[in-house]
């Protein structure tokens, strides 16, 4: 991993191809992933672990409910309510 070295012992896996091969046990767990047809996307509402991954990052979660009425799409004013709390949350 010829990245090692100069990104603080850590490899970089953001960008163009790894130069190793994955690991025995994560190519095994992707297939029997496929075997037993556990190949499809998470959830559209995405997951619980989101707020846990924000707050991992020393960040605040702030929750927004979207309502089915509106197509369980994020209004504008949802979007400014939201920002008000988190700005007064940093002040």
């Amino acid at each position: 991993m010829r990245d090692i070295d100069n990104n603080n012992g850590l490899a970089k896996l953001g960008e163009g191809e790894l130069d190793f091969a994955a690991p025995d046990a994560t190519g095994y767990a992707g297939i029997t992933a496929i075997v037993r047809h556990q190949t499809s996307y998470s959830a559209v509402a995405g997951s619980h672990e989101h707020p846990d991954m924000v707050t991992l990052a020393e960040g605040e979660p702030i929750i927004v409910a979207c309502e089915k009425q509106y197509g369980w799409k994020l209004r504008p004013e949802q979007l400014a309510a939201a920002l008000r709390r988190y700005l007064a949350m940093s002040n």
